[in-house]
């Protein structure tokens, strides 16, 4: 007999988890409760079920109903992009980019070394090679007013 995948486990530990809640409510609705409380309690017990389904099959789905438009990518992709600095941050290890950014306008490039300041001898136009981490909505309500792609600078040069 060929073991279960251990994915089918544990959807058969929820299923059979929430089949017993399911029997402990109609027990108790039986007894104690009114129809409305029933319902209510019900769509909490399928609520927290869906939460944890999707949170189990697709983990970027829960942190997509907090941060709508914020893509953490599996794999960093590789790029090379050239764009005139609109901003420096007040650390000086990223800045705000204008240019053609893979269907994007503005893109946040950053050290990884948060420490660093070197970034405030750059002016105008520089080409950055570096990793593109994903989308950030962090610096939304600033010079650039949406969600722009989030790159760590691997080389920057005027």
């Amino acid at each position: 007999m060929a073991a279960a995948a251990p994915e089918a486990v544990v959807l058969l530990e929820v299923g059979n988890f929430f089949i017993n809640i399911l029997v402990d409510l109609v027990q108790c609705y039986h007894g104690l409760m009114n129809r409305e409380k029933f319902i209510i309690i019900l769509l909490l017990v399928f609520s927290a079920f869906a939460i944890y389904y999707l949170d189990y099959w697709g983990g970027d789905i829960k942190a997509g109903m907090w941060a709508v438009g914020e893509k953490e990518f599996s794999e960093p992709k590789n790029v090379v992009w050239r764009g005139e600095i609109i901003s420096t941050m007040a650390g000086g290890s990223c800045m705000g980019m204008y240019g053609e950014f893979d269907n994007y306008h503005w893109a946040v490039v950053c050290l990884p070394d948060t420490n660093s300041n070197e970034l405030w001898k750059f002016e105008g136009v520089v080409t950055v090679t570096g990793k593109w981490l994903g989308i950030t909505c962090a610096y939304k309500n600033t010079i650039f007013g949406e969600c722009v792609p989030d790159v760590s600078i691997e080389n920057i040069r005027q």
